[in-house]
């Protein structure tokens, strides 16, 4: 009776009510006449072993040693798939994409992460090396400006037209302008506010306009190598900082000035840049700079 109190005790705090039809109970080495006791007083079904939890097969007995590596596997799985949504290892939101498609090649869409399975083999082949080079954050090469960047490109940000298919909200405007609908299209191209930061990013950088098809600009533009990097670079920025904007207005009511947002976004790159030690710069790129 002190499982039943234990559950009456937290639905009244939590407001949350136990169904008895969703949940089993499990029996193991005890007679009959108690089984029967136990599920009139109680309520609940009787399940068989085993049962699967997480693909494994749950009983009585020890796991064997594939068993164990299956559960570990995919143990490991949720953490790094928690862990890139949220920087944290018990991040419990649904993911905005799958993890099968973070796990593409980039060529094709994807962050070109690999399964635990794969991953756990080159990493074992190069851990010495890994160790040598103190490199042991799993997502040095996924920054936060390209991850949102990316992010856009499927289109997974929670914006007003998602959440209000998923019934958070009910409210469309967008954050920043407050006066068109908000969704990817506008957030990123239409609003206002996305247009004068490009107008004045444009400016700084010296270039016409960003064209509609940056992988195709990016190869044949008649620009130094170095130049198309940083370009790129300031764009993925600019989208980035687009989207914080668009969270600060949405928290804090606040919207920081296209200039101020440009300014910030061009320091950052000439920073990283800088960090790189580029030398041996051509004439036209110390000109441009």
């Amino acid at each position: 009776m002190g499982i039943l109190r234990g559950f009456a005790t937290f639905s009244a705090a939590s407001g949350l009510n136990l169904n008895k039809f969703k949940y089993n109970i499990y029996f193991n080495g005890v007679p009959s006449s108690v089984v029967n006791e136990i599920l009139q007083v109680y309520g609940f079904q009787t399940g068989t072993l085993t049962f699967k939890y997480l693909g494994v097969p749950i009983s009585a007995k020890k796991l064997s040693k594939t068993e164990g590596m299956k559960l570990t596997g995919r143990i490991v799985a949720r953490i790094r798939g928690n862990f890139l949504w949220s920087g944290k290892s018990d991040y419990q939101k649904p993911p905005s994409v799958s993890w099968d498609m973070c796990c593409l090649p980039k060529h094709e869409g994807g962050l070109g992460i690999k399964e635990a399975k794969s991953w756990n083999k080159a990493l074992l082949g190069k851990y010495a090396w890994w160790l040598a080079n103190k490199q042991d954050h799993l997502w040095l090469n996924v920054p936060k400006w390209a991850f949102i960047f990316w992010a856009v490109m499927h289109r997974r940000l929670l914006t007003k037209d998602r959440l209000i298919r998923m019934g958070i909200t009910s409210d469309s405007l967008c954050e920043i302008c407050l006066v068109q609908h908000e969704d990817h299209i506008h957030l990123f191209g239409g609003c206002d506010y996305f247009k004068n930061c490009c107008r004045i990013l444009q400016q700084s950088l010296k270039i016409s306009t960003f064209p509609q098809d940056m992988v195709h600009w990016f190869s044949s533009a008649r620009k130094t190598k170095l130049q198309r990097r940083f370009i790129g670079a300031c764009f993925v920025g600019l989208v980035y900082a687009i989207w914080r904007v668009r969270n600060e207005a949405r928290i804090d009511h606040y919207v920081r000035r296209p200039s101020m947002v440009i300014k910030a976004i061009l320091a950052e790159v000439f920073a990283r840049f800088n960090r790189r030690n580029i030398t041996r710069l051509k004439q036209q790129d110390i000109d441009w700079i």
